[in-house]
């Protein structure tokens, strides 16, 4: 099974922002483009997929809405390309931790812990 298969469609659009992501520690850039479309198209009603070289036992998929918090203009990538023009936000996911610059200060656990007895 392959992205394809997961998420039906997905190059044709829709409400998933997909990015093939380092294995290792599932770095990801995001443009600022394309999240201000889907923002005007679907709300925060839209999700951040991350997937490896073997999605189907290693993706996330995240809601925008719970990773807006870190999707702030203080927190776009700097540097060369930034100052040629292109924005965007740069991230990593370590131990289930969706950290914006790869800075623990700006991180969003995203899986759901069951409680505790």
């Amino acid at each position: 099974m392959n992205i394809d298969e997961i998420f039906t469609g997905y190059r044709q659009g829709g409400n998933n922002y997909i990015k093939k992501a380092d294995s290792k520690n599932k770095w990801c850039g995001f443009s600022k483009g394309v999240i201000d479309g889907l923002k005007e198209r679907y709300g925060l009603s839209f999700n951040i997929v991350l997937w490896g070289n073997t999605p189907v036992d290693h993706y996330f998929c995240i809601p925008f809405s719970r990773l807006k918090p870190l999707f702030t203009e203080s927190l776009m990538t700097s540097g060369k390309l930034a100052d040629k023009g292109l924005r965007r936000w740069t991230a990593t996911i370590v131990n289930n931790v969706f950290m914006m610059r790869a800075n623990s200060a700006y991180s969003i656990l995203i899986t759901h812990k069951p409680p505790q007895p």
